[in-house]
């Protein structure tokens, strides 16, 4: 067989060519070739046969999960609960602490009035964030939630002591613990939607 690149003559049959290794017999393909459909075949006894229903499609869209996939977010569907009992946990502790970092401007019925109203306005928006996040799959599983959550705990524990220590007493210690305790409610809160 002659070689169609360097035209030596190979004594065997190789898909190489013995002398410049290029390839002996190459079929040309080309994108305009289609696919080929074997066609239906005849009707049994003059009865029309059905056509059976085609194959499912393997293609999917980008949003679409197929079948038979696991889906992590999924999964398990008492993780949504944990999460939004560890949200709202972690949004009363934020209210705790608003409130917390208004006692230290005064105790009148204006003050309570003002931590109210921060209450409700907190409260709605973290019902309306949730249910804009609520099909949302999550990242962390529910013990994973708990380590962070023990982690932040102890960050905010280890704040207050350091606080105490550098500022004993007075209206800076009050507004430090306040503010401590509102951001450990948001990193709660943060972690339990994670």
């Amino acid at each position: 067989m002659q070689c169609p690149h360097c035209g030596f003559e190979n004594v065997n049959a190789t898909a190489f060519c013995e002398q410049c290794g290029a390839p002996q017999n190459t079929v040309a393909i080309t994108l305009e070739q289609e696919e080929y459909k074997a066609p239906s075949p005849p009707p049994l006894n003059g009865h029309k046969i059905p056509p059976s229903p085609s194959p499912p499609s393997l293609v999917y869209d980008q949003g679409a999960v197929p079948p038979y996939s696991y889906s992590p977010g999924n999964a398990h569907p008492g993780t949504r609960i944990f999460s939004a009992i560890l949200y709202f946990i972690g949004i009363f502790i934020t209210i705790f602490g608003l409130l917390g970092i208004l006692t230290t401007f005064g105790s009148g019925n204006t003050i309570g009035l003002i931590g109210l109203l921060l209450s409700l306005i907190i409260v709605i928006i973290s019902i309306i964030f949730l249910f804009r996040i609520r099909k949302r799959a999550l990242n962390l599983r529910w013990w994973q939630r708990i380590v962070w959550i023990v982690g932040a705990t102890l960050v905010a524990f280890l704040a207050l002591i350091l606080e105490v220590i550098a500022f004993p007493g007075g209206t800076i210690t009050n507004y430090f613990t306040g503010t401590v305790i509102l951001l450990y409610g948001l990193c709660c809160a943060a972690i339990a939607i994670w």
